[in-house]
């Protein structure tokens, strides 16, 4: 028996050719797909590592900016206590030599506001009004005035009247007048 060939050659070459297509094809595909995930993963790791680096940055500003935050918190408190804001009120108006009457809580109101952060939405900021009885002289008011605009809490006064409490010397200048003020303090 003669063996031909040509024909074991083709037929060799076919059975490699299914070989080939049957076992290397697969794994070939395997390593591509292996490749593209690959590619993928350094993607994202990179991203995530880029996003890392500027969370790192951004921590250490906030921490180098520290002082700078904790004034802003004091501007505009989170957590609200009527008796520390009239306490700081009677305070100012007795050291710029005001006779604090009475201080009365007035309404709050809603303030709406496009949250800075997602996420956020929930708070609003609030502001307190407070209607403030005083008697004393002018300067004193403007003393006042002038120490809660220094003050690192946020104040906004509405309104004021005055009306002349009839003591006092009009030619020494040293007249008394019934001021009212309308203040307003924010928080969320």
């Amino acid at each position: 028996m003669e063996i031909n060939k040509p024909v074991i050659t083709i037929i060799l070459f076919i059975i490699n050719l299914v070989l080939i297509f049957l076992f290397v094809g697969p794994e070939y595909r395997e390593l591509l797909d292996s490749r593209v995930i690959l590619a993928q993963k350094q993607a994202e790791y990179i991203s995530r590592s880029d996003y890392q680096k500027k969370i790192a940055e951004i921590l250490g500003d906030i921490e180098a900016r520290q002082n700078i935050l904790k004034k802003v918190d004091s501007a505009l408190p989170s957590d609200f206590y009527f008796g520390n804001t009239v306490y700081f009120l009677q305070a100012k108006a007795v050291e710029s030599g005001l006779d604090v009457k009475s201080i009365t809580f007035s309404e709050t109101t809603q303030i709406k506001y496009q949250p800075i952060l997602e996420g956020r939405a929930d708070q609003e900021i609030k502001g307190i009004n407070f209607i403030l009885n005083l008697s004393g002289k002018y300067q004193g008011l403007k003393n006042f005035l002038f120490s809660l605009e220094k003050s690192a809490r946020l104040f906004e006064i509405d309104n004021i009247s005055f009306a002349s409490s009839g003591r006092g010397n009009l030619q020494n200048q040293s007249e008394e007048y019934n001021f009212k003020l309308g203040v307003r303090m924010y928080t969320y």
